[in-house]
């Protein structure tokens, strides 16, 4: 059992409990942080070079030029993609537009799409959440005599900054058309992904043609901003992503295929649309398919996103062969690779598994471990995600490519590195360590592999777990109501508005009330003052332990609130995240 400690926020009474748990946490207007207006939406027209982008766009479709879209592989770039390529055939009726979908799950202009390009022989390619960084292809594109609109949220890396200097360039233009909040400094929202600079770009053709079609897409917003953890603690993303939350729960969405995905869901979900079912239950089907689909099932999802009516013919045991819409079968995909992705991740973690444990890679403050030719790329960052939850700390995951070993860094939150990509850079030995702060891509160099693991070895090994909670209350504190409140506001929570956590102390109860439960034998339950507490992904082992302390157990937990749904009879409960437990006297309860 590892141990923890933990600081609080703040305190949460039974009085205005999401206002100060939101107030807590640093959100200064928390009416407009729930119900955010369209006064929060910045001036699409502060967005650098968009005007000359849809200006471009709109004679090319006048002139009735080739036009090719560059699908991004992650649910942010089909979603970018999908919204694009639709508008222009509604509101335009124009059905001249290529797209490129990627084999691999490589980013922008890869060597293929290049090629392809090269085959479609486009007038025009637009390249939705990707593209800003890919100055070589670019420049090449623009020699072709090919216009290009790049419609991206990705920060400007190392290489292009240094490009730009060596040549004093001031910006890209010269090589495309370039829409990227991150580089429009009047812009505020830098949260925003692909999907909402392509949503921004067709409000301005909306303007631009007098018609009203841009949020008729939100819906795709919606899922592709999730997808890809955008920080809805900004306003105005919070606000497009809500409203299309909005349209998915009315059943007014356009989208169909999305439509599909959520009510296969709808169990899980809990027969409710909000920010984190989407991230936990409908992204990550997207993404499994991105991942592990053939070049042919990839097309049958961006079709379903596209709204396509054709229907296909599938096996369904017990049924024999149906004809369904296409939007069926790419769900059905979804959920096949999901399960597959599931299997296969966790083979390949136990893989690796054997060699932290063999060579004792788990007395580091972080993990880094190699992975064989057997392991496929597409999962380096999903293994290091399973063994980082597995050893509760950070995992760089990497493997050969050349004089190189390239592949995924994963932080761990509760660990005492709170950043892992600056963590990889403070070191001086990566070459590169590009993405999120705790998610993101790395290269170093064979010769410095050593050197970094001296480097790991010099840092006294912190395995104590450290928890910022929203609250702490001890058995006498915690009331069921409290928990009723707090699992109302599920729609708030999601990406960076993390779903609160509390500390729950001195909860006593007798050993004989913890039961092991679950066909696997692998969930943990007890109930104190009408409240269930339940761990899950428990053991045996676990669960022998705790009995093993004597008649009476006292608990510290860390959890969250939710309320429990069975036979139509709903219970508080705390989700257990982590707990320590030790011997305690047993408990005196007055009876009649």
């Amino acid at each position: 059992m590892q141990t923890f400690e933990y600081q609080a926020r703040g305190a949460v009474g039974i009085g205005n409990v999401l206002n100060t748990i939101l107030e807590n946490r640093g959100i200064e207007n928390v009416v407009q942080f729930l119900k955010p207006t369209d006064a929060c939406l910045e001036d699409a027209h502060l967005l650098d070079n968009i005007d000359t982008a849809a200006d471009m766009l709109i004679s090319h479709l006048h002139n009735k030029s080739r036009i090719t879209v560059v699908q991004d592989c992650d649910c942010d770039g089909i979603t970018s993609a999908a919204l694009i390529i639709s508008y222009i055939h509604r509101v335009f009726r124009y059905d001249n537009v290529q797209y490129i979908i990627h084999d691999n799950k490589e980013h922008g202009l890869d060597k293929q799409t290049m090629l392809e390009i090269e085959k479609q022989k486009p007038d025009l390619v637009i390249i939705p959440d990707a593209g800003s960084n890919d100055l070589r292809q670019l420049k090449a594109l623009k020699r072709a005599g090919i216009d290009v609109i790049v419609l991206d949220h990705h920060d400007e890396s190392e290489k292009v900054t240094r490009f730009k200097s060596l040549y004093k360039l001031d910006n890209l233009n010269d090589f495309a058309i370039i829409v990227n909040n991150q580089m429009s400094h009047k812009i505020k929202d830098k949260a925003m992904t692909g999907v909402g600079i392509t949503y921004k770009f067709c409000k301005i053709l909306d303007e631009k043609t007098g018609v009203q079609a841009a949020d008729d897409y939100l819906d795709l917003v919606a899922l592709g901003m999730i997808g890809d953890s955008c920080d809805l603690t900004n306003l105005q993303s919070r606000y497009l992503v809500l409203k299309g939350i909005e349209q998915i729960s009315n059943g007014t969405n356009r989208n169909t295929f999305i439509t599909e995905l959520v009510k296969s869901q709808a169990f899980s979900l809990h027969n409710k649309v909000t920010i984190l079912g989407i991230s936990f239950y409908i992204a990550p089907l997207v993404n499994s398919l991105i991942r592990l689909g053939t070049h042919d099932d990839k097309e049958i999802m961006l079709k379903a996103f596209l709204g396509a009516t054709e229907t296909v013919k599938i096996k369904i045991r017990g049924q024999g062969e149906i004809e369904v819409l296409i939007q069926e079968q790419a769900r059905r995909l979804c959920e096949s690779y999901k399960r597959k992705q599931q299997k296969l991740t966790s083979d390949y973690a136990d893989i690796l598994k054997k060699q932290i444990d063999d060579f004792n890679l788990n007395s580091l403050p972080v993990i880094c471990c190699k992975t064989d030719r057997d392991i496929e790329t597409t999962f380096t960052g999903l293994i290091a995600n399973k063994l980082t939850s597995v050893y509760c700390k950070p995992c760089v995951l990497l493997r050969d490519v050349g004089d190189c070993l390239s592949g995924s860094a994963r932080g761990y939150d509760k660990s005492a590195i709170k950043d892992i990509k600056e963590f990889c850079l403070s070191t001086k030995l990566f070459d590169l360590a590009e993405g999120h702060s705790n998610a993101c891509g790395v290269k170093i160099k064979k010769d410095n592999i050593a050197k970094f693991y001296d480097y790991l070895s010099g840092i006294k090994s912190d395995d104590q777990l450290h928890y910022t909670v929203d609250a702490v209350f001890s058995d006498k504190t915690l009331k069921k109501e409290v928990v009723e409140l707090v699992s109302k506001y599920s729609d708030v929570w999601g990406t960076s508005v993390e779903e609160p956590l509390f500390a729950i102390t001195d909860i006593v109860v007798n050993s004989k009330d913890v039961m092991l439960m679950g066909k696997n034998k692998n969930t943990i339950k007890f109930t104190h003052h009408n409240i269930d507490f339940i761990k899950f992904n428990a053991s045996e082992k676990e669960h022998s332990d705790i009995i093993s302390l004597g008649e009476a157990v006292k608990f510290t937990v860390i959890g969250r609130f939710d309320m429990n749904e069975y036979n139509g009879q709903k219970t508080p409960q705390v989700r257990i995240e982590n707990y320590m437990c030790e011997k305690s006297s047993p408990t005196k309860i007055f009876r009649f």
